[in-house]
């Protein structure tokens, strides 16, 4: 409008001037207030952001094992705060020797135990096997995946895995500490109580043992070797002895001199296990208890 009247000279340019640095000040101060809008809105999306990542969502499902975060604690992005652990499938590490891999191989079945569970056997196979030897040890790593749904096994546990590789269903089951190497001929073998059937008065003591055992009538006793086919924590599968065979598992060094007879300790499987089962320094223990006993009773 001021242009217009200054083209009919109706006004001086003086006041055209001021009018348009007045439009240009205005202009700026609106440019000014929607960058200020943008800024707050940009401002506003990154508060938006930070608020979300406050939130923090657990990447998979399982139970929590460990809590390192405490209210009030300033997180960062490298910040661990829980350990989750998917509890349903379990993986079992085991080192193999590189002799073992000789015969054993991916899917051979394992059982596996613990002291935690003493009644109880988990059955899988070897799932994997890593091709790359440790160049200090010379052994390799196998890997056992199984289902947990007794929540059994415990991330970081220890167990006992027993590698099933020579499995046979004609082979005798006998406890580790009967196989004795004989050391005059250098053969694995047993020594053998009145074979099966030669002594049915020492098989009638042999159903009636109970306890820590008793002494039966002195019997025959004979150095037979075998063959072993699969061995286990605590027991030995062997071929070469018939089912009910008596064999000695402590003292064979005794019998070693050409001994024709013993007069043996009789004891159920599961006593023996049992002993075996325990530290040397229990066995001596229980050994010299049993001692101080018949001493009191004589």
């Amino acid at each position: 409008r001021t242009q217009s009247l200054v083209e009919r000279n109706l006004e001086n340019n003086v006041n055209l001037e001021t009018a348009r640095s007045q439009l240009a000040i205005a202009q700026a101060d609106l440019d000014l207030r929607v960058a200020q809008e943008n800024q707050a809105r940009s401002l506003m999306e990154e508060r938006l952001v930070q608020l979300q990542n406050a939130t923090i969502k657990a990447p998979i499902s399982g139970t929590i094992g460990q809590r390192s975060a405490e209210v009030g604690q300033l997180a960062g992005a490298s910040s661990r705060l829980f350990v989750i652990g998917e509890l349903s499938t379990m993986r079992v590490e085991l080192l193999l020797s590189d002799r073992m891999l000789g015969y054993i191989d991916v899917g051979v079945p394992v059982s596996i135990s613990s002291t935690s569970w003493p009644d109880v056997t988990l059955n899988s196979s070897i799932t994997r096997i890593s091709p790359f030897l440790d160049s200090n040890t010379m052994r390799t790593q196998a890997f056992v995946e199984l289902g947990n749904p007794q929540n059994l096994l415990r991330p970081g546990m220890f167990v006992t895995v027993d590698i099933l590789y020579g499995q046979s269903d004609t082979s005798i089951v006998i406890p580790n500490s009967a196989i004795y190497r004989h050391p005059r001929t250098g053969l694995e073998g047993v020594y053998v109580v009145a074979p099966a059937g030669e002594s049915p008065a020492l098989a009638q003591n042999q159903q009636d043992a109970e306890g820590v055992g008793i002494i039966a009538a002195p019997a025959p006793v004979s150095f037979v070797p075998v063959e072993i086919v699969a061995t286990g924590r605590m027991a030995t599968g062997v071929r070469g002895i018939q089912e009910g065979d008596m064999v000695v598992t402590v003292g064979q060094q005794l019998l070693q001199g050409g001994a024709d007879q013993v007069r043996p300790r009789l004891l159920p499987w599961d006593h023996m296990m049992h002993l075996q089962d325990l530290q040397s320094e229990d066995m001596i223990d229980i050994i010299e208890q049993a001692r101080a006993a018949l001493s009191t009773k004589s």
